[in-house]
């Protein structure tokens, strides 16, 4: 059985850039994504449609979608594969597309750039744990981990902490954060 993959989350500008460089590199392996953009183009003939953001495009083939209706200026959300080569400028085939419309870009983009942080200095402190021989579970200030599973918790009360273990044992696969 393959092993399944998760669509990494993407600005526009970011997926060109990606392609661009897998390009470089001689990859001709498409790679999952999910985008986020405004609907610039809709051709309902050709499955095609163009996204854009910040002042980037992004191709999109809608042969895979039941009905891509959404119109011009719609903020929509892609799941799908990039495919790119030599001639071609890159391309998500998508598989899953949804409107997103009043969705705050802005504050999107803030938690997109905290995530990817978080996350940074996530693996340099596995990398460490890895290098030291320490078990699985990252200790680090402000962060706490119960059964394998990080649980970022800042500004807490007692009573919120018994509360949260009270969901955490309920289920398991859940990540807590609190302000």
């Amino acid at each position: 059985m393959m092993a399944q993959e998760h669509a990494q989350v993407m600005t526009v500008g970011e997926v060109a850039t990606q392609a661009r460089r897998r390009r470089f590199d001689g990859s001709t392996r498409s790679f999952l994504v999910r985008v986020t953009g405004r609907v610039v183009r809709n051709e309902v003939a050709t499955n095609g449609a163009t996204i854009e953001w910040k002042r980037s495009t992004l191709l999109v083939d809608t042969r895979h979608v039941d009905r891509f209706s959404y119109p011009l200026s719609t903020l929509v959300q892609i799941i799908g594969d990039v495919n790119y080569d030599r001639e071609n400028p890159p391309t998500v085939v998508a598989r899953m597309v949804r409107s997103v419309q009043g969705m705050d870009m802005e504050l999107f983009e803030t938690s997109l750039g905290l995530m990817r942080s978080f996350m940074s200095k996530l693996a340099v402190c596995e990398g460490k744990q890895k290098e030291t021989g320490q078990r699985a579970g990252v200790h680090t200030e402000g962060t706490h981990s119960r059964k394998g599973l990080n649980t970022l918790a800042t500004n807490h009360e007692p009573e919120q902490d018994q509360e949260r273990e009270r969901e955490q044992e309920e289920d398991p696969d859940v990540m807590i954060v609190t302000k």
